[in-house]
């Protein structure tokens, strides 16, 4: 339509189209006096809507020109007819126009369409949808940051937080925590954690889960916070759960080289050398008899021989016949002489002493 069409002007009796340009006559419009006619100028924009650029006239033109009568239009040369009818004579004209649709920024988008006149931008992206392309926006996402300063300038976030410091803000940045994986892959987004260890295997790396072995027991609360443990044992009670805990009973010896890995025994002392400390062995003189009811606990004595009854094996005691005479010292060490009378002074007892030491206080395989 013209913007100025008026009944009767014939406007559309002749068009001519060549690219995004048209050419379209009213031959009886009046601006040069009844029927001397006019040209419309046409340019299509980016969104295919016909936008009128200009009105051509013939710079004489008179009534009943009828200039527009006919037109043609070749890269951006105009011929336009006006066959000059009117009651005296018939003469007739033709008008030609050079003319091209004003594009500022040589980009290829004429002005009427081009959302930044004097920068050439031929994708007109315009991220923030303001009518003013990012080639000449300085704001280009429309959150109140100039373009110069913003951390994101293609995202709206007027609040600039970037959490890693890396000079791109969070709501644009791939890599939120800068440990070089990026979001999508990251299981730990906001935390810093290349290895991306998970323990639990849950999708949440340890570094952001509060409960990295998924029992029961969140990690700050969990004596073992990697390794499953719900009855969060502690034998030593240092804080340290048993099933993570390379010293269980607290004695300063790793569990892989404690004799009694639950039982303190710093001195690793293993009378029987079976590999189980006096600590914790039943049965430290591996005579088959348990500890608990053997006579002599630390000297081997199957029989349990005991001389005197008080209590102590033979093998082990020191005053056999408990008459205050050590066996070392004693002419009877099997029967109670505190006197130690020797009237043959022969020295019998001293070798029946000798005899009875025949008996080994431990036995050596």
């Amino acid at each position: 339509m013209a913007s100025d069409g008026f009944t009767k002007d014939r406007f559309g009796f002749s068009v001519a189209l060549d690219g995004g340009t048209a050419l379209i006559g009213a031959y009886y419009d009046d601006d040069k006096g009844r029927s001397s006619g006019s040209t419309y100028v046409f340019t299509k924009d980016t969104n295919g809507t016909w936008i009128e650029q200009a009105k051509l006239v013939a710079s004489d033109g008179s009534a009943n020109d009828w200039f527009g009568h006919s037109v043609s239009l070749d890269n951006g040369i105009a011929l336009i007819g006006s066959p000059s009818v009117n009651e005296i004579n018939v003469n007739g004209s033709a008008y030609v126009f050079s003319f091209r649709p004003p594009d500022s920024d040589g980009d290829g988008v004429l002005d009427v369409s081009d959302n930044c006149i004097d920068t050439p931008n031929p994708d007109q992206t315009d991220t923030d949808v303001d009518g003013q392309g990012n080639a000449c926006d300085t704001d280009d996402d429309d959150d109140g940051i100039d373009d110069a300063v913003d951390n994101c300038p293609l995202v709206a976030n007027a609040n600039q937080i970037d959490a890693d410091g890396d000079g791109t803000g969070d709501e644009c940045d791939d890599d939120l925590d800068g440990d070089t994986v990026q979001n999508g892959a990251d299981n730990c987004p906001a935390d810093p954690n290349v290895d991306q260890t998970d323990t639990d295997v849950d999708g949440q790396g340890d570094e952001c889960d509060a409960n990295d072995d998924n029992d029961n027991h969140l990690d700050v609360d969990d004596n073992c916070p990697t390794i499953v443990n719900d009855d969060q044992a502690d034998f030593d009670s240092d804080g340290i759960g048993d099933v993570c805990d390379i010293d269980k009973d607290g004695d300063g010896i790793d569990n892989d080289f404690d004799n009694c890995p639950l039982t303190s025994n710093s001195g690793q002392d293993d009378t029987d050398y079976d590999g189980a400390g006096d600590a914790c062995d039943e049965d430290d003189d591996d005579d088959g008899i348990e500890d608990s009811v053997d006579n002599c606990s630390f000297v081997w004595n199957q029989d349990q021989s005991d001389n005197d009854g008080d209590g102590l094996g033979d093998a082990c005691d020191p005053d056999d016949d408990n008459d205050g005479i050590a066996d070392a010292e004693d002419n009877c060490p099997l029967t109670s002489n505190s006197n130690q009378n020797d009237a043959e002074g022969d020295g019998l007892l001293i070798s029946r002493l000798n005899t009875f030491k025949r008996r080994s206080f431990f036995r050596i395989s």
